[in-house]
């Protein structure tokens, strides 16, 4: 009961009882603390039932030869917190596509709802580190997921993934060295397929890897919208190969619409792509730096969108021509090291001026304020500025994602 929960854990973090074989919780109130799971089976412990937590973990599991999970997440309310899964099958895997995810919250048999995926590292998985859903399950069998403050790294895909699933929200994640390329996919930060419903990118951090934030196809015409605020995404390759169906920092190709407003990228093969497909693309209030000098164009455009409001470091980088654009060279306060605005930059003040409207859907939807930059900055901060943070009088500290660069 709430009062009277199951307690599994270990009291020595020095000695964590070790686990080897499958387990599944399908009970209420449980709580599992302190345990190392070091498996070599297809999958690892399964979350069916509701009120579970599961915290300061380990998972390893290099079983590698059919499609399997770390921790397969289908029941109600359920916590994962402070945890580390890594060496979920073969990271460096190039055959064909089997998938071993770090977690995958999938369609429980009551349906899966209020899961929270925070404060945990996904590395060496041979998938994605966290993969919300697939492509049989319908997107209501699955609903609020938020996936938040966690790191990925080295994964064979991506760091965190959705598939069919409603209100989903990755909020404040870093995810770094996402650069394979395979039959599976060709890696990177985070992103989404099908139909998935009300999808948000908030207060990201992604840098050396493939791909920044990637919205992909195979929609049926019922997912979106998909919205990108306040991210951070640098040193994005594509290896030099321009197509938006597969690479850029911020793409899109699906539908329900995308909305990408105060996001920072920094330092890309190129900035985005926008492929044929459903609803209307918004890009605002952005900063584009530094594309490498390559075949690219800075935008792989193939319909029409939105853009205004947004600095370029370059003319050159702007689509179509903004009528509020804004190109200057010096921006920030020590890129890549540090993204916040420097003293007297050009983005002060230049983002639009009218409070763009996701802000109060979020609001409206979730009942929570994100007004706030990825330093807990409130925007605006007397005036709306243009990128992820917003300008603060005095020392400008590094994010924690900044340490990582180097």
């Amino acid at each position: 009961t709430s009062t009277s929960p199951v307690w599994i854990m270990g009291y020595s973090t020095s000695a964590r009882p070790v686990i080897t074989t499958y387990w599944e919780l399908a009970g209420s109130y449980v709580i599992v603390d302190n345990l190392d799971f070091s498996l070599s089976t297809r999958d690892g412990v399964t979350l069916s039932g509701d009120h579970i937590m599961v915290r300061n973990t380990s998972m390893t599991n290099p079983y590698g030869a059919a499609t399997g999970t770390g921790y397969g997440v289908g029941g109600q309310h359920i916590i994962f917190y402070s945890s580390v899964i890594s060496q979920m099958g073969d990271w460096l895997y190039s055959g064909p596509d089997i998938d071993r995810q770090g977690i995958k919250v999938y369609a429980g048999a009551s349906g899966t709802s209020d899961v929270w995926i925070v404060d945990s590292i996904f590395y060496h998985c041979q998938s994605d580190g966290v993969q919300v859903g697939d492509q049989n399950n319908t997107p209501a069998q699955i609903q609020r997921i938020y996936v938040g403050r966690n790191t990925a790294y080295e994964n064979l895909q991506y760091g965190f993934w959705t598939k069919n699933a409603t209100d989903v929200i990755f909020s404040e994640n870093t995810v770094y060295n996402q650069t394979r390329v395979t039959a599976s996919g060709n890696g990177g930060g985070l992103g989404g397929q099908y139909d998935p419903k009300n999808v948000w990118f908030i207060n990201n951090t992604v840098f050396s890897s493939n791909t920044g934030i990637h919205i992909v196809g195979g929609s049926n015409g019922g997912g979106g919208p998909w919205y990108a605020i306040g991210n951070v995404l640098h040193q994005i390759s594509s290896n030099g190969d321009c197509n938006a169906y597969g690479f850029g920092a911020m793409t899109y190709r699906n539908n329900g619409g995308f909305f990408a407003i105060f996001n920072t990228v920094h330092d890309v093969d190129f900035f985005g792509g926008y492929a044929p497909s459903g609803g209307s693309v918004v890009l605002r209030n952005n900063i584009f730096s530094l594309k490498r000098t390559n075949s690219c164009s800075g935008f792989m455009k193939e319909r029409t969108i939105t853009h205004d409001f947004n600095l370029y470091t370059l003319a050159s980088y702007d689509p179509d021509g903004e009528a509020n654009r804004v190109v200057a060279a010096s921006v920030f306060a020590d890129a890549p090291r540090n993204f916040a605005l420097a003293a007297g930059s050009p983005a002060i003040g230049k983002a639009n001026q009218i409070e763009e409207s996701v802000f109060a859907t979020f609001q409206a939807r979730y009942g929570l304020d994100i007004r706030r930059d990825m330093r807990g900055n409130r925007r605006p901060n007397g005036t709306w500025d243009m990128g992820a943070l917003e300008a603060v009088t005095g020392p400008t500290p590094l994010s924690p994602a900044a340490f990582l660069v180097q």
